[in-house]
């Protein structure tokens, strides 16, 4: 409903697809729905989670688990032992 109700893609030749706008759209609304139900801090690793979900997940094997460690400094991975 809220999707409904709110998002309007712009239809300007310098705009993502609709698609595009969308999940933009709807990304950006459930970390906002996130921070005001509980807090700055889990909206924040909800986001982080969103965008690793979306775009590392597909790079793991299916047999291996991943650790990850990230600060402002950089981002280290490693595969977990069996």
């Amino acid at each position: 409903m809220i999707h409904a109700t709110l998002f309007s893609s712009r239809d300007d030749a310098d705009a993502d697809s609709w698609e595009t706008q969308s999940r933009a759209f709807a990304r950006e609304a459930r970390q906002v729905a996130t921070g005001v139900l509980l807090g700055e801090d889990a909206a924040t690793v909800e986001a982080i989670l969103m965008e690793a979900r979306h775009h590392l997940a597909c790079l793991i094997p299916k047999d291996r688990r991943i650790v990850i460690h990230a600060d402002r400094g950089g981002i280290t991975a490693d595969f977990m032992p069996d």
